[in-house]
């Protein structure tokens, strides 16, 4: 059994003087397990005792008081080292795709709500409503949650609910809300 590890095993590839990381599995009673890193250091081997066994110090030059196996050792790569790419300038003017590649409705000025997908309940376009029972306007607006409807552009039925899209006055067609039937008040 020896012979056939040893066969595929090679010398620990650790040297003295190399700076090296700990692996330490026992956390300190009353910590989470989750959370630490079992990975300590870096620490500086000083005595290699044999072909498995070294002797570190901490990089205050502090002894450890145990010698660590091999299998518990892993090269310490300082991250300082690392190669870091410097940012890329972005230029405002450079436009990451052509303006021709948009499709034709994607530049629309006009006032017209978005077109509805087709899986949508077919809408009808509603200039009023119907069932509007005429109110005094002058009381009404003086309540501050009280909003002025321009016009009302589509009605749909959901849930057995009449609801209408109302574009508000003094505000832009994006800002249009569906209101059910009982909030229409003119």
């Amino acid at each position: 059994m020896k012979l056939k590890y040893d066969k595929n095993s090679a010398d620990a590839p650790f040297e003295v003087g190399q700076r090296v990381w700990i692996y330490t599995p026992k956390v300190k009673r009353g910590l989470s397990k989750k959370l630490l890193s079992k990975w300590n250091g870096p620490f500086r081997i000083c005595l290699k005792l044999s072909p498995v066994h070294y002797q570190v110090r901490t990089c205050y030059n502090r002894l450890v008081a145990t010698t660590v196996h091999a299998n518990r050792l892993k090269h310490f790569y300082d991250p300082a080292d690392r190669p870091i790419l410097p940012p890329t300038v972005d230029d405002p003017d450079d436009l990451a795709f052509d303006a021709a590649d948009l499709p034709a409705d994607s530049f629309s000025t006009d006032d017209s709500p978005p077109s509805s997908s087709s899986n949508a309940e077919p809408i009808q376009d509603v200039n009023e409503n119907p069932n509007a029972s005429p109110v005094d306007s002058t009381d009404v607006f003086q309540d501050p949650d009280v909003f002025a409807a321009e016009k009302i552009l589509r009605s749909r039925r959901r849930n057995v609910e009449v609801q209408y899209l109302i574009r508000w006055a003094n505000y832009p067609v994006s800002d249009a809300t569906w209101e059910p039937a009982e909030n229409i008040l003119d």
